[in-house]
């Protein structure tokens, strides 16, 4: 199971989440945006982080990346993007969060089709946002 990445071409300068969005409802039939939803998943991931530093573990750069966390929670969302909001398979979700990549996991269940049927999507976005794909 993989996830996909979309970093800014320099990987630095990451568009503001007001242009994500903006750019994302120019472009795609469905886009759906829950700012609570989003700042949930922060701070779901904050405290998941956490509890790996308290354990001793997690990646490098772990402090940063909770800095960076902290600091954009409440200008978060959770975005849906699809061209078909039916599809069972074919649709981009993230939590998106000012100066941090947008990274798509696609579940345990049936991965590999989402990750699949997903990937024009993937492309398109990357595309209208200017950015690339970290695979």
């Amino acid at each position: 199971m993989a996830d996909d990445i979309l970093l800014p071409e320099d990987e630095e300068t990451y568009l503001e989440p007001a242009e994500v969005i903006e750019r994302l409802r120019r472009e795609f039939s469905y886009v759906n945006v829950d700012k609570e939803k989003g700042r949930e998943c922060v701070l779901e991931g904050i405290s998941r982080l956490e509890d790996l530093t308290s354990e001793g573990e997690g990646p490098a750069g772990i402090d940063l990346q909770l800095e960076y966390l902290r600091e954009g929670v409440d200008d978060s969302y959770y975005v849906r993007v699809a061209d078909d909001p039916t599809s069972k398979y074919a649709f981009l979700a993230t939590s998106l969060v000012p100066n941090q990549p947008l990274v798509f996991g696609y579940g345990v269940e049936h991965w590999r089709e989402r990750q699949d049927a997903s990937r024009g999507l993937l492309e398109k976005m990357a595309e209208v946002l200017g950015y690339w794909i970290y695979e």
